[in-house]
């Protein structure tokens, strides 16, 4: 099973998951993944329609950086992502 299809398959069983959320409405998915990205990991989005979800979405910046994100979280009113981000440090 694909990483996309494990996200959807825990989206219909619970709410939030690890790196994985659904809204209330259950009918929008947030995630995070490493693939094709601006930097470690990002937020994408994918949206529920009439024959199944949408294609993958990243979200870009300002919402993805050169970072780690993860951990998106949508408020209560739908108007502000939370993430988690852990910076890049030079080494």
């Amino acid at each position: 099973m694909d990483k996309l299809a494990e996200c959807r398959a825990a989206a219909e069983r619970t709410i939030q998951c690890g790196k994985l959320y659904a809204t209330r409405s259950g009918d929008s998915l947030y995630f995070a993944d490493n693939e094709n990205g601006y930097g470690q990991n990002d937020i994408w989005l994918t949206v529920k329609n009439g024959t199944g979800w949408s294609s993958p979405a990243n979200l870009e910046p300002p919402v993805n950086t050169i970072g780690d994100e993860g951990q998106p979280f949508i408020s209560a009113d739908g108007n502000e992502l939370w993430k988690l981000l852990f910076p890049m440090v030079a080494g």
